[in-house]
């Protein structure tokens, strides 16, 4: 089990929380919650993380200019998954939408 927590955590294009906690078995997430307090084997990632139930591949990536692209990419550049997985996201301002050029983007497992 890994516990990681980000600034901000989406959910889906609509949805999304600040100071959230995302825990993940294997690589899939299993559960997602509010950072309350300072929580022991939690790592702070900063930045953004986005669950979705696509694993994206590197094309996919780099197509992705602002947060509501993870969710209307084409499956021709990923594979569908029953179950979700998070990608995180360094290097961009969390306050926008939008994916800075300098922005790192990564699966988390």
């Amino acid at each position: 089990m890994r516990k990681i927590a980000a600034s901000k955590v989406y959910i889906n294009k609509e949805e999304f929380y600040s100071n959230h906690v995302v825990e993940l078995f294997d690589d899939d997430v299993v559960k997602h919650y509010p950072l309350a307090e300072e929580q022991a084997m939690t790592e702070w990632l900063g930045g953004i993380i986005v669950i979705t139930n696509k694993i994206l591949n590197t094309d996919a990536l780099s197509r992705t200019k602002c947060i509501d692209d993870f969710f209307k990419i084409d499956d021709k550049f990923s594979n569908k998954e029953s179950r979700k997985k998070a990608y995180h996201i360094a290097n961009t301002n969390i306050e926008s939408e939008i994916i800075s050029e300098k922005a790192i983007i990564k699966r988390v497992f």
